[in-house]
């Protein structure tokens, strides 16, 4: 074989070694994303609430974060799948891993917060509380984080101005049927069981 057919096959060969990395990058993120999407449906399609599935779940969640470790939802479903089964440690652990690689992440912190009160960790909860009302003033002003930004005041103890503020918000989506009957179930709502309605 002479030196030239040589240096060919040996350029070839490298070009192959460097588009399989990034193939190889994409396959592996792609069964981490599909050992998500069949924990997820698994547990909350098929068989919600049986602690079976659940645990199943957390297990194939585990698994995919090995492949996919940058992706949130992987964090945010096996925290909330843990939270369900009313294991909150397990859960604060799983959104603590999370805030390791997106320590800036608002809704991870939130739900953290929610998962120490849960976990009777109150004064945990109100530093996450803190950090997520210090940061609610970055969020971009449109009607969800008007909304978002009364279930903020409501969960973190800050009703001042709460009432007349969702009076005035009763007014403003008076023509939006959904807008409206959020706004209604939110004046009744017991505290906590909010919180658990927005981790589910």
């Amino acid at each position: 074989m002479n030196n030239e057919l040589k240096r060919k096959l040996k350029f070839i060969a490298i070009g192959f070694c460097v588009l399989m990395i990034p193939i190889g990058f994409f396959l592996k993120y792609a069964y981490g994303v599909h050992l998500n999407d069949t924990a997820t449906h698994d547990f909350w399609i098929r068989h919600y609430g049986d602690k079976q599935v659940a645990l199943e779940a957390i297990e194939k969640l585990e698994q995919a974060k090995k492949f996919c470790k940058r992706n949130k939802i992987v964090y945010y479903n096996q925290s909330r799948i843990q939270s369900i089964l009313g294991d909150y440690t397990s859960a604060i652990h799983t959104m603590d891993e999370w805030l390791t690689i997106k320590p800036k992440d608002i809704n991870a912190i939130r739900l953290q917060g929610y998962y120490y009160e849960l976990n009777k960790q109150i004064s945990k909860a109100d530093e996450n509380y803190l950090l997520v009302r210090e940061h609610s003033e970055d969020e971009v002003n449109n009607d969800v984080s008007e909304l978002t930004s009364l279930v903020n005041d409501l969960v973190l103890k800050d009703t001042v101005g709460i009432s007349k503020r969702m009076d005035e918000l009763l007014i403003k989506y008076k023509d939006d049927p959904r807008k409206l009957s959020f706004l209604e179930s939110l004046k009744t709502i017991d505290r906590k069981e909010l919180i658990k309605q927005q981790i589910q």
